[in-house]
């Protein structure tokens, strides 16, 4: 092999590893939001007697981040395109772990739910900001691999974040589960520093309320976004319902611990890949409307069966 050979190689496998390395951050990013939320849910209980509320009030803990965090990203969006990505995400990192600090210190249920706004304010914008450094970065083929990737990783995240609180839990108490997305968060910060840094290179969008304003109600009269958009919603809303309602149910009623609470819901996120996996090779054959046909039976036969 030449010594042209040699180093063409060598730049390639630095050029792939440098890709690798991006999407890694980009995906830690995207997870941050659903890893803050889904770590202490086998918690609940626990954290219900440490404050001395009911299971049923530490889920609050739930809903206040998810508004918040849902809110922010409108904000946050037209904000990066015209400050640019760089300081917006490390201000996220650095109000998230302010937030996560406060919920390991706190000792009632109205600093929790302090502290959880202000998580939700600062994971809204690495959440949000993950897909548009994604399009700053990649393009075409590329960019569809790594919004997959990313799309992957805050999938796993609510389902595998359960048994690794779980396991913070039976060790080390409920506290230590923000203990560790604080350390998560510093993590990626750095990292992001090191290997992403400023992505947004093109033309700054100036910051015009009335138009941001009018661009958000253009939105909401087109079907091509309303129709997708309310769907997940409600698939979503049917997920975190369940994340919500388990630990009570299964900790509480039927005595699960909080590490077999962790599998439940890792068990959970494994069957549902496996599903998207097999639809992708379902599809093809029997046809898209046979195919989602047929896992709506399924659903039925479950619901009847339980």
């Amino acid at each position: 092999m030449t010594d042209h050979a040699v180093s063409t190689t060598e730049a390639t496998g630095r050029g792939k590893t440098a890709v690798a390395s991006q999407i890694a951050v980009l995906a830690s990013l995207a997870a941050l939001g659903t890893l803050a939320t889904n770590i202490f849910l086998p918690s609940l209980p626990n954290m219900a007697a440490a404050l001395n509320v009911s299971s049923a009030a530490v889920t609050s803990a739930i809903t206040v981040f998810l508004a918040v965090f849902a809110l922010g990203q409108l904000v946050v969006g037209p904000i990066s395109d015209r400050y640019g990505r760089r300081w917006p995400v490390l201000a996220g990192f650095a109000v998230f772990l302010a937030g996560s600090i406060w919920c390991a210190s706190t000792s009632n249920l109205t600093g929790l739910l302090i502290g959880r706004v202000i998580q939700a304010a600062g994971a809204c914008s690495t959440s949000v900001l993950s897909r548009a450094i994604a399009r700053d970065l990649f393009s075409g083929a590329a960019l569809a691999r790594a919004m997959a990737l990313i799309m992957i990783a805050m999938a796993a995240a609510p389902g595998f974040s359960p048994l690794l609180g779980g396991a913070f839990d039976h060790v080390w108490g409920w506290r230590s589960e923000f203990v560790f997305v604080s350390l998560f968060a510093a993590a990626a910060a750095i990292a992001y520093g090191a290997i992403l840094g400023e992505t947004h290179h093109s033309v700054r969008i100036p910051l015009d309320p009335f138009s941001i304003g009018r661009s958000y109600g253009d939105l909401l009269r087109d079907r091509r976004f309303v129709v997708p958009a309310a769907i997940v919603s409600l698939i979503m809303s049917g997920l975190f319902s369940l994340f919500s309602a388990a630990p009570r149910v299964l900790i509480e009623a039927m005595q699960f611990s909080p590490i077999q609470l962790g599998l439940f819901f890792a068990g959970t996120v494994l069957i549902v890949f496996a599903a998207g996996m097999l639809a992708t090779r379902l599809a093809p054959r029997l046809g898209l409307d046979r195919s989602i046909q047929l896992g709506l039976a399924g659903r039925k036969s479950a619901g009847e069966l339980s």
